[in-house]
């Protein structure tokens, strides 16, 4: 069964699962669940903004609510045993999501570096895309047409190679 995003959030931080900070992380630790959770409950009053989605939770079966004769008009909502061994087994698809491919499109502007150094880049703006048959690959491959954007910090390879070579040759010729 597939819950959204927002029934997901719900139930890990019933049972107090910072499910931002454990996407977010790059520590193998912070994408590991502890064995027994140290809370298990959302409390939420009618007219919450999370109201419609805990009912549904409850219509599923992952959650069930408490009213405390105390509380007046607080709602207690607790994950059920179903709820968290559907998150235990969902829990690394939730944190570790598929890696998205990025598909350049007309109008993109991306950010190269050159091969000699990270000093500065180069941006540049796909201005059209468009098939070839290439003999090399014996297929039709795609190819870019790119040009450069009118702020970008860009040196032609042979000035940064010349450049280069002409300090070279200054800090050689002080010696």
């Amino acid at each position: 069964m597939e819950l959204t995003p927002e029934q997901a959030g719900i139930i890990a931080h019933s049972l107090g699962v910072n499910l931002f900070h454990a996407k977010q992380s790059s520590k193998k630790r912070d994408k590991v669940l502890p064995a027994d959770f140290h809370r298990n409950y959302f409390c939420a009053s009618d007219g919450h903004n999370d109201w419609p989605t805990l009912e549904s939770l409850e219509r599923i079966g992952f959650v069930y609510r408490f009213v405390p004769t105390d509380s007046g008009f607080l709602t207690y909502w607790h994950v059920s045993a179903e709820g968290i061994k559907w998150f235990r087994q969902h829990f690394d698809s939730i944190v570790n999501p598929e890696p998205r491919v990025t598909i350049p499109r007309v109008g993109d502007v991306w950010d190269f570096y050159p091969t000699l150094g990270k000093k500065h880049t180069t941006r540049k703006r796909i201005d059209r895309i468009y098939w070839k048959f290439s003999v090399f690959a014996g297929k039709a491959v795609p190819y870019i047409q790119w040009s450069h954007t009118p702020k970008a910090r860009y040196i032609d390879d042979i000035r940064v190679k010349s450049f280069l070579k002409f300090k070279a040759i200054r800090l050689i010729s002080r010696k």
